[in-house]
């Protein structure tokens, strides 16, 4: 086993990593049809999804500090790249989802046909 850190070894890759950064440079602009989409991006922040979640007979509680509720039963949640994870008990729910400003678009699990919930005010 042959280990090193990164401090003994950066002088032999220094070069390499001088070249690298030399060598970058950022592509153009999107442009196209798909450029319009691609401005328009939004990061999901944790503020997003905050709220309260109703529809067809479920309801989704989810709070700015991470605590979820989903139809009684308690947990915590995280969120990143279009997937849900709740932690409820000791058991561990993954949900795809979409976001609509107050529509969340959830599948998987009890929700595999598909469920549209809706924000409350």
């Amino acid at each position: 086993l042959h280990v090193e850190t990164l401090a003994d070894a950066f002088d032999a890759f220094a070069g390499d990593f001088a070249t690298l950064f030399a060598s970058f440079a950022p592509g153009p602009a999107p442009t196209g049809p798909a450029a319009p989409e691609l401005r328009h991006v939004h990061r999901l922040h944790r503020r997003d999804l905050v709220g309260i979640w109703q529809g067809n007979g479920h309801r989704l509680q989810l709070s700015l500090g991470g605590t979820a509720i989903l139809d009684g039963e308690s947990g915590t949640y995280r969120a990143a790249g279009g997937t849900l994870v709740l932690h409820l008990g000791t058991i561990e729910r993954v949900y795809p989802f979409s976001l609509d400003q107050n529509t969340l678009q959830l599948s998987g699990g009890v929700f595999a046909g598909g469920q549209k919930l809706t924000r409350d005010p």
